[in-house]
């Protein structure tokens, strides 16, 4: 699919501007207009890259967690955005012998619905959340 030139300056920015936010989204939801036009596996796991949107998992349900991920995800691909950090927590505070999210999310990026949608998954960087967090990078739509 080609873009014209509207797509392109759309997904641009000036250099040294902050990402913007939209607002009107669930909490849970944050995307950006800053999209990297060619994502190298090495910065993005060093967090040189903004994530379009972010989605944290914090004290949802295991259910819940998947559902919401899912949305996000799917709203992603709607709007053409690749890359995602996902906070899930360290897990520090689960109750013993109990899975964590961290632990399901890992479960759930290696099987269906998500496996034909990601093309990666990552920790995060430190600045990003460190091991309490992840990137997904969406493959191309």
């Amino acid at each position: 699919m080609e873009e014209t030139w509207d797509d392109i300056r759309k997904t641009t920015r000036p250099l040294g501007s902050p990402p913007s936010r939209r607002g009107g989204l669930d909490k849970a939801f944050f995307p950006t207009d800053a999209a990297p036009r060619f994502l190298s596996l090495r910065r993005l796991q060093r967090g040189d890259y903004e994530p379009q949107a972010t989605i944290d998992l914090h004290g949802l349900t295991l259910i819940q967690a998947h559902d919401r991920l899912m949305h996000v995800v799917r709203r992603a691909m709607d709007q053409k955005q690749r890359l995602l950090l996902v906070i899930t927590g360290k897990g520090n505070n689960s109750q013993p012998h109990a899975r964590t999210l961290k632990q399901a999310f890992e479960e759930w990026m290696s099987s269906p619905p998500f496996c034909p949608l990601v093309a990666h998954v990552c920790p995060a960087a430190k600045r990003h959340g460190d091991t309490g967090a992840y990137y997904i990078l969406l493959k191309k739509h």
